[in-house]
């Protein structure tokens, strides 16, 4: 299949819902590690998917915006 790798290291949006007091957040967003095919990159974003069929439908689709992302490291050049 010829597709690489990767695992990202990013920054993911905090969410609280419904009802909560200032005192309960934690207001802290997340550091996340997301490992997949590259799909596509380009200046704006980098779109990794989980799982690639012979047939070349895609599974588990992730688009993660550049700005979030803290590190890329390649994991399989193939």
């Amino acid at each position: 299949m010829g597709v690489k790798i990767v695992k990202i290291t990013w920054v993911d949006s905090y969410a609280e819902h419904g009802w909560c007091r200032i005192d309960e957040l934690t207001m802290i967003p997340p550091l996340v590690e997301s490992v997949g095919y590259v799909l596509q990159r380009n200046r704006v974003s980098i779109t990794i998917v989980q799982s690639i069929s012979d047939t070349e439908h895609y599974d588990h689709v992730m688009t993660i915006p550049r700005g979030c992302i803290k590190s890329i490291k390649e994991l399989f050049n193939g």
